[in-house]
């Protein structure tokens, strides 16, 4: 099964309206796949929460706006992927 949300898309929730970059997804066998959430703006100079959300009720809004780096291990080296 092809999954549309990806890691590094930039999505909005169809219900609540929360807009961040997917940066970690979850497929599960038994309920729907889930994706975390990270917000792109800052709530009154403080981090906001990421939050948790079915990937059918997220809109895409830019492919891969953010690559996920590539870690060589053990050289703490980070290279750009083309996933």
């Amino acid at each position: 099964m092809s999954k549309v949300v990806e890691i590094g898309d930039c999505v909005r929730d169809l219900i609540s309206g929360f807009v961040g970059i997917v940066v970690k997804y979850e497929e599960s066998m038994f309920s729907s796949d889930r994706a975390l959430v990270a917000p792109q703006e800052l709530n009154e100079g403080a981090v906001r929460s990421s939050y948790w959300f079915d990937t059918a009720q997220l809109e895409v809004l830019t492919k891969q706006k953010i690559k996920r780096p590539m870690l060589i291990s053990g050289l703490g080296i980070k290279v750009e992927t083309e996933r």
